[in-house]
């Protein structure tokens, strides 16, 4: 089951008792793999998403409000392309993610909301923060973040099937976030 269904992850080096023992029925096996490989998925945005407080923080520091402006449009841009390319690029992590959100099961689907909840949570300060450098009204800032969620994953299973949307759609996508930011 572990080969078929997991393969992305390689052989397993763990005997058929421990599996028993450990997880009592296939379907707990299923739903714990898929729960980690979601756990993976989400803990590796922590780097990108503190790249983009960082961009976001580094924007503040002009004195200039255009070039706060343009450093906040760029910080926003980058973000999204290479939280697109991330997910893109671990193809593991991601038939994970795609088999999580394809199963239909309660347990997992209150957990993954859980982690989309977390991972909002984190984005939601910084894109407040950027709205505030680059003195822009306020706006729903929890609305972008899962307007900007949904754009990079549905950029990210376009990649995963077609790479030769590689060299475009990244920067289609981070320009198309990034516009929207300002466009309120």
């Amino acid at each position: 089951m572990w080969a078929q269904q997991f393969s992305a992850f390689g052989p397993r080096t763990f005997s058929r008792g421990s599996i028993t023992h450990t997880f009592k029925t296939p379907d707990k096996l299923r739903r714990d793999a898929l729960e980690h490989g979601f756990n993976r998925l989400i803990s590796d945005a922590a780097q990108v998403v503190g790249y983009f407080r960082s961009d976001v923080d580094s924007a503040a520091q002009h004195t200039d409000s255009g070039a706060r402006r343009l450093a906040i449009h760029a910080a926003v841009a980058h973000f999204v392309e290479q939280d697109v390319l991330r997910l893109a690029g671990d193809r593991g992590a991601f038939q994970s993610y795609l088999t999580l959100v394809g199963t239909v099961d309660e347990e997992i689907s209150t957990h993954a909301s859980r982690l989309y909840a977390a991972y909002d949570k984190a984005l939601v300060p910084i894109y407040a923060r950027a709205s505030s450098v680059a003195q822009l009204k306020a706006f729903d800032s929890e609305a972008y973040a899962g307007i900007v969620t949904a754009l990079i994953e549905g950029a990210a299973l376009r990649l995963a099937l077609d790479q030769k949307a590689k060299t475009w759609l990244a920067s289609l996508v981070a320009k198309t976030a990034a516009d929207a930011f300002f466009a309120r």
